[in-house]
């Protein structure tokens, strides 16, 4: 199931949500890079499939990117959450919706350990929810990317060694039309470093490259 048809599935449910791709194991993470933005646009402009207004659509500008930087694609551990404990987390237009947390990922940034907790959304029919959220903050929010946050994805079963790949992060949709719910990322997940890395924040006056 590629990403586009994920959004729709998500999108067709009782809480609309935007979400992001991490790569799966490859040699390198830029393999798939490209496509995996172009698919995402794609669906962005689909007028039967696309979530967002006729009027975004037409004013659509394009997505800014920092430099592909495969810094910041970095190896991780993951240790699993033994409680597997579901809480109806908040979301920016004050609704709430309910995640799982699956499990933390353990990292290094410039040297420097690091932790993502990553989360299952719970409002799905099982076999829709075989990917995990892992919803963050880092230095780089309200000035260069989205003031909210940036999400990536990442897929089940979770690999020994599994990348984390920053380069793939991308805005929640709410960060394009104030409509949507969007899941604020929890304070566990605000990095306290600068991730110049994935998607930057969304210009109705045009997109660049860097």
């Amino acid at each position: 199931m590629n990403i586009a048809t994920r959004l729709f599935l998500l999108i067709a449910s009782p809480v609309i949500l935007g979400i992001t791709g991490c790569g799966a194991a490859s040699n390198s993470c830029t393999d798939t890079l490209e496509s995996f933005r172009a698919e995402n646009v794609s669906y962005f402009l689909t007028a039967d499939g696309s979530p967002f207004s006729e009027e975004f659509r037409k004013e659509f500008s394009g997505l800014s990117f920092f430099e592909t930087n495969e810094t910041y694609c970095v190896d991780s551990s993951f240790e699993l959450d033994e409680q597997f404990e579901t809480v109806d987390y908040p979301a920016f237009d004050n609704k709430t919706i309910p995640f799982r947390q699956f499990g933390t990922f353990y990292f290094e940034i410039d040297g420097k350990p690091q932790s993502l907790v990553a989360h299952q959304r719970m409002d799905l029919p099982e076999e829709k929810r075989q990917w995990l959220l892992i919803m963050f903050r880092d230095l780089t929010n309200g000035d260069e990317t989205y003031g909210g946050g940036r999400y990536i994805q990442v897929d089940l079963p979770v690999s020994p060694g599994m990348k984390i790949d920053f380069n793939r992060a991308t805005n929640p949709y709410c960060a394009y039309e104030a409509e949507f719910t969007c899941p604020v990322p929890p304070l566990e997940n605000w990095l306290k470093v600068r991730i110049p890395a994935g998607e930057k924040n969304y210009s109705r006056h045009g997109a660049t490259d860097t």
